[in-house]
């Protein structure tokens, strides 16, 4: 397998990703400090400069996505479904982003688990056999499920941390799943949290966030079961770089400010911080092999080895 797309291409992206992530997040804190209401977490009503914040971050986010195509156009040429894109062997720092991000998960569904014992298991009341005005079974079963789902989710990143792209099991493929599972319960968790209004712009753009993790979840999966489609999964990694890191500093920033009512702490920005990390590392060490190769050999490669199969066939043929 060869690089086809240079690696300075790809950092030059990934820098303006993480560049105007950071421009992004200044310009949020600005326009919130000025116009986002700490009671109601709601914007004041007329102001303008709020609209125009959002017009720039959708613009900004349209671009990252069209950099992603171009960038995905460049590793797999003109045809896309000729390629497909495959991870090579992790480097150093792959290896320590991906257990950093699986060791961060457990801690954050540690520390959720730690909350709810403290609280005499209330959210989940249903499920022990304590009656509940406030708790249906559903409600419970799903806070249950989002500190659980954790569990298999780190499993993906400790074993990705051990990758070898010529020793691919089953289980790996499946377990790969598994963070696309937990980032749809993490959007979920963060959209019903009774801290925060439905309709908070903090609470929106946090969603948002968390969707674009689960975005790019989706299409690492598919690129680890050999169906990679390489411009949807560039466009969804710069888009999740560049919204994750103006998401998770300005919310860093309003929680010390007391500006938002997440009541999660640091734990869960720091994550999805590493995680962006790991992501960046993705980015810049993905490849491209044929199609028609499923076992990760370009055609180049078992060339030489099927003229050498037909030699001997015709030497046996002869005797």
């Amino acid at each position: 397998m060869k690089n086809i797309d240079a690696a300075g291409g790809r950092g030059l992206r990934v820098g303006l990703a993480l560049a105007s992530g950071l421009l992004l997040a200044v310009a949020r804190i600005i326009v919130s400090f000025r116009y986002l209401e700490p009671v109601t977490e709601m914007y004041a009503y007329g102001a303008v400069l709020p609209v125009v914040f959002h017009c720039v971050l959708a613009c900004v986010c349209l671009a990252a996505v069209i950099g992603g195509c171009l960038s995905g156009g460049k590793l797999c040429g003109k045809k896309e479904d000729r390629l497909l894109p495959a991870f090579g062997n992790p480097s150093q720092a792959s290896i320590f982003l991906s257990m950093f991000t699986g060791f961060m998960m457990l801690a954050y569904a540690g520390i959720l688990l730690y909350g709810m014992a403290k609280n005499g298991w209330a959210e989940i009341a249903p499920l022990i056999g304590r009656k509940s005005e406030t708790v249906t079974l559903p409600t419970a079963l799903f806070a249950l499920l989002f500190p659980v789902s954790a569990i298999p989710a780190a499993l993906y990143f400790f074993r990705t941390a051990s990758y070898d792209e010529k020793n691919v099991s089953e289980g790996y493929t499946v377990v790969s799943v598994m963070p696309v599972l937990w980032f749809v319960l993490s959007a979920l968790h963060q959209y019903f949290a009774s801290e925060m209004a439905l309709n908070s712009p903090v609470k929106v753009i946090r969603v948002f966030a968390i969707l674009a993790l689960l975005f790019y979840a989706v299409h690492e999966s598919r690129v680890v079961v050999c169906i990679g489609m390489p411009r949807v999964y560039f466009a969804s990694a710069y888009l999740a770089v560049l919204f994750t890191v103006m998401q998770t500093v300005s919310e860093a920033v309003f929680r010390a400010r007391r500006l938002s009512g997440a009541e999660d702490g640091y734990i869960d920005l720091v994550m999805e911080l590493v995680y962006v990390g790991y992501i960046v590392c993705r980015l810049m060490t993905v490849k491209a092999v044929p199609a028609e190769d499923k076992n990760g050999e370009s055609q180049e490669e078992t060339a030489p080895v099927a003229a050498e199969n037909t030699a001997s066939g015709e030497e046996q043929t002869e005797l």
